[in-house]
């Protein structure tokens, strides 16, 4: 007879806390390594819109009305996905330096 793990018997909608205890560590890894990836890849993007936008002139365009956007939403919206970029990929490396076994 098969010997039921106590991981199987937490249940994650009366203890949720308790289920994402039980995951092995490599889980959190992996999750904040991706976050690091995709959190520099979107860096990279805002970079590279910028160096095309102001750099060569490359205008945004409005996707529903055609028109080229306002530079003040072009500004925002570089920053956004620079900034967001930039804080994703700060959590998932702050999330490898703690887990890291010493």
């Amino acid at each position: 007879m098969r010997e039921v793990t106590d991981m199987a018997l937490t249940d994650p909608f009366k203890d949720p806390l308790g289920t994402i205890r039980k995951q092995p560590p490599s889980v959190f890894r992996r999750i904040a390594r991706w976050w690091a990836v995709l959190g520099s890849l979107l860096v990279v993007l805002a970079g590279t819109m910028a160096i095309a936008h102001y750099g060569y002139g490359v205008p945004i365009y409005d996707e529903n009305t055609g028109k080229v956007i306002d530079p003040k939403l072009a500004a925002a919206l570089i920053i956004v996905l620079g900034l967001g970029g930039f804080l994703f990929a700060v959590a998932g490396t702050l999330i490898l330096r703690a887990s890291r076994t010493r």
